[in-house]
Parts: structure tokens; sequence; C-alpha cells
């Protein structure tokens, strides 16, 4: 039986042609490692046109993953962009954090947790689950390396098929945040150097309420 990987990369050149690509020139070497063996797939993109070859070769872009991260992309259980974020496509990431970095006008964050949401004290992210969908049980997964909404479980252990992540934030955040949780004190200490340096950069200019819209030159 074929892996993840494997079935999607396969579905992937059964497209042959994709009209959403059709501006799209771009070789992809996808480089997934598994200890010391490396699997390597060259996906080619021509105006739409799709190929996939389950080998080596030149490539614009190169990215480099563990297998166990791209089978899970494959599968659908994990989302590919807090994949990049997390560091877990190496290249990807780090290219952003560099251009971030050189530009002099911004930063990025790294969740030092799986997803967002394991900033919060496990015990408030399950109460606020709870409070709002009555037949969650509890978080079943509380590691800070595992999506813990992804986790909830009914009394009959059957897991919730769909959580209301707006809803149990807005809960969440009646609760009073706990800074020492992860990374999440010093992150936050960042972002407000940052927001205060922006703000002394800023003038203030003082415009009467009845003032017309200043005209374009």
């Amino acid at each position: 039986m074929a892996d993840a990987t494997t079935e999607f990369m396969t579905a992937l050149g059964r497209r042959v042609h994709d009209p959403l690509l059709r501006k799209v020139n771009e070789t992809l070497r996808f480089e997934l490692a598994t200890g010391k063996k490396t699997d390597r797939w060259l996906v080619s993109i021509e105006n739409g046109d799709v190929t996939v070859a389950h080998k080596g070769g030149e490539a614009d872009t190169v990215i480099r993953a563990d297998r166990e991260v791209f089978d899970r992309m494959a599968r659908g259980e994990a989302n590919p962009v807090a994949s990049v974020l997390r560091g877990e496509l190496k290249p990807a990431v780090q290219r952003l954090q560099k251009e971030v970095a050189e530009a002099g006008a911004g930063g990025t964050w790294i969740t030092s947790g799986y997803t967002i949401e394991n900033y919060i004290d496990p015990d408030v992210l399950e109460a606020a689950v709870r409070e709002v969908h009555p037949s969650a049980a509890k978080l079943s997964d509380r590691r800070s390396t595992a999506d813990p909404l992804a986790h909830v479980t009914k009394e009959n252990g059957e897991l919730l098929e769909r959580v209301d992540k707006v809803a149990v934030a807005l809960a969440a955040t009646a609760t009073d945040a706990d800074l020492q949780i992860l990374d999440l004190k010093e992150r936050i200490n960042e972002l407000v150097s940052f927001i205060r340096a922006s703000s002394r950069e800023l003038t203030a200019v003082p415009v009467a309420p009845d003032a017309p819209p200043a005209s374009a030159e």
C-alpha cells in the first residue's frame, strides 16, 4: 500500500495541466528525510503543465522536511503554512526570516507550540471548549507539540468533529493570560518594543473635523 506522500505526488502528476497555474514556471525539488535516508521528488510546472518525477535534479526551489511532517500534510493532518512558520520546512522559513530582518521594518514570530492555542493554559482552553461545546469532555492531548483543538473528545471517547475556534478564543480570553507559558512573555515584550519604536517614527498632524479631504497631487 502506497504511503501518503507517494499517493499525493502520484495524484499531482495525474493532473497533467492545471489552469490555475498557467502563469507559473517553476521547478521544485522535495527532499524528505527519514533518519539518514532522503527521498527526492521533482515537480516541474510550465505554464500550467505539471510533471512529477520520483528523483532528484536541478530545481528553482528546494523544500526539505521530515518525511513524517510531509506525510501529515499529504493526509491533511498538518497545515503547510503552520509547518513553514514552525520551521518544519526549513528553507522557506529561513528565507522569510532573513528577508524580514534585512528589511528592518518588522519581525517574525515562530510559535514554540504546534499552534497558537498552545499559548493558552490547557485547563483554561479545555474549560473554554466545554463552554462553547457542551458535548466536549476534555482535551485528550495537551502536549505543546500537538494541536489541542484537534484532540477534543466527548464523554464516549469520540473526537469532536468541529470546534468553533473563534468562539473558543473569545471564551478563553475572558481569563487573564499566563505569560509564563512557553516563550509568550519574551515574544510579547518584543512585540511591545516594536510597536513603541514604530509609534515614535510617526508624526501626528491635527486635522479639523470639518476639514475637506486633501486632494491628490
